[in-house]
């Protein structure tokens, strides 16, 4: 009589054998699947979201930048017509020191002046080099109705330049005894042309009459 096969080696135990076979095919096959996925969704999470610049600079708004000083390095009154007005006075309107400044002659009509006696009145500044300039800020000694200024690109410190082959900035009019001129844009210029064309009415003192009239006591250019 034959001996009976090992367990494994009979009909039930092979049966057996091959089901413990298949769980563990499926199971390696579920780990793996399991695990493709992990790796999956970290690399997706990865492109999607924590790696990535919330705030890209190209979205970003262009940041203001604040007004710079310009401080003149030389100034010359500037009168096409010949006629000075007190061409000692220029180099007092960027002094630092208010109780100096700049004057012009009395006239009887006004406030705008008369261009078939004067055109207007001003002052050439030098920045010493070409920058953006953006507006400035007068200092007047007489406030009233009204000062109208004009900034211009010139050319040079001539006092007798065309105003006709200058490039206009920005004009301004004021009834206080400050003038603030803003650009809507830089304008690149070395020389800056402050040109008035309309002084209030003011009282008599020490150096002039009554009438229209106006003085600068300290100019700064911003950019």
């Amino acid at each position: 009589m034959a001996p009976p096969p090992p367990p494994l080696q009979s009909r039930t135990g092979r049966a057996l054998k091959w089901g413990v076979a298949a769980l563990l095919i499926a199971a390696l096959g579920l780990g793996s699947w399991q695990l493709a996925d992990t790796l999956l969704g970290r690399a997706n999470q990865g492109s999607n979201g924590s790696n990535q610049n919330p705030n890209p600079k190209s979205d970003e708004a262009p940041e203001n930048k604040d007004p710079v000083v310009l401080a003149p390095t030389g100034a010359a009154e500037y009168y096409p017509d010949g006629k000075p007005q007190d061409a000692e006075g220029a180099k007092s309107t960027f002094d630092g020191d208010n109780s100096t400044y700049w004057r012009t002659k009395y006239y009887l009509d006004g406030p705008d002046m008369n261009p078939a006696y004067k055109e207007g009145l001003g002052i050439v500044y030098d920045l010493g080099s070409e920058q953006d300039v953006s507006g400035a800020s007068i200092t007047l000694k007489y406030a009233g109705d009204h000062t109208t200024a004009t900034l211009y690109k010139a050319s040079s410190l001539s006092p007798s330049a065309s105003l006709a082959s200058m490039e206009k900035i920005v004009t301004e009019t004021t009834s206080s005894s400050t003038l603030k001129l803003a650009a809507e844009k830089p304008v690149k210029a070395r020389y800056v042309l402050v040109w008035i064309t309309a002084m209030p009415d003011a009282p008599p003192d020490t150096f002039s009459g009554a009438g229209y009239k106006q003085a600068i006591a300290e100019v700064k250019f911003t950019g």
